[in-house]
């Protein structure tokens, strides 16, 4: 399909047409909490099917959704990035369940903001978003569930603990990329937003992470403790912690940080061989939304 032609404009459907579509997916359970997901979906469908494509920008649909101020930075705040990429993802999640047998199929390919329009023939899902591959080789490489990294407390700030806080949350988010089935947050955009908000729950409704990895720590002269969580956001349930105690000095900074990200790491690589172990069916993850 010629992506270029499709987002040009409406084919095949008319404007009523596109619009009950969207009426019916944004009041499916997985967008009708998401005040966000909603008013995304629909300011970006009425601004195409209108002849406004163009203007899908990120700028502008982060001052017409969120709320943004005029001086507004798309290149320094990754937020609007992260809804697109929850809404992609609801959108993916509504047409392999409810909208299964719904006439017509909208998505939007990455790298656009600008939706596409077409009949929904059920076996073209997997392999729109992702030009020149089929549906197994999407399917081996679909990602099942989101993982954030919060960046760790600290009571008394210093250059040592400040580092090892950044350090251990860049390392952690690079590590876990390798994870099968696993995305992962950007860290930087979890500092900011985590910059903004305490609230665990609320954080992972407002970018739709599956687990959250977070963490405390504490020290006293030269010692150090580290706490670490791992938290599945669904039902707020802690599934893994673990202290760590160290004498405070660089090079032990960098020996914890290196057994957290292995440990968390391998903590997440036992759950999804515990999905996907032979003989056991594989259900997705759902993405709690706003």
């Amino acid at each position: 399909m010629d992506l270029t032609n499709a987002t040009a404009g409406v084919t095949g459907f008319s404007k009523d047409a596109i619009r009950k579509q969207v009426a019916k997916i944004i009041s499916d359970p997985l967008f009708e909490k998401s005040g966000i997901l909603k008013n995304f979906l629909l300011f970006i469908v009425e601004e195409t099917i209108n002849g406004h494509a163009n203007q899908l920008k990120e700028y502008t649909i982060a001052l017409s959704i969120l709320h943004k101020p005029l001086d507004f930075k798309p290149q320094e705040n990754g937020i609007l990035r992260i809804h697109a990429g929850r809404l992609r993802k609801a959108l993916e999640q509504y047409y392999h369940s409810s909208g299964t047998t719904d006439a017509i199929h909208i998505f939007i390919p990455k790298g656009s903001y600008v939706p596409v329009f077409e009949p929904n023939t059920g076996t073209r899902l997997l392999t729109q978003s992702f030009p020149g591959t089929d549906s197994t080789t999407v399917k081996k490489h679909a990602k099942e569930f989101t993982v954030a990294v919060m960046p760790f407390s600290h009571t008394y700030g210093s250059a040592l603990t400040d580092s090892f806080t950044d350090g251990t949350g860049l390392q952690l988010s690079a590590a876990l990329v390798e994870v099968e089935h696993c995305s992962v947050i950007a860290y930087y955009s979890m500092r900011k937003i985590a910059e903004r908000c305490a609230d665990i729950k609320t954080i992972a409704n407002i970018i739709g992470a599956d687990y959250i990895v977070t963490g405390d720590i504490q020290s006293n002269n030269d010692r150090m403790r580290v706490y670490v969580q791992l938290i599945d956001t669904f039902n707020s349930q802690l599934t893994w912690s673990k202290m760590y105690q160290r004498k405070l000095n660089s090079n032990s900074l960098f020996d914890v940080q290196d057994e957290i990200v292995k440990e968390v790491k391998n903590e997440l690589e036992q759950m999804v061989f515990e999905k996907h172990k032979p003989g056991k069916p594989a259900n997705a993850t759902m993405v709690a939304v706003a």
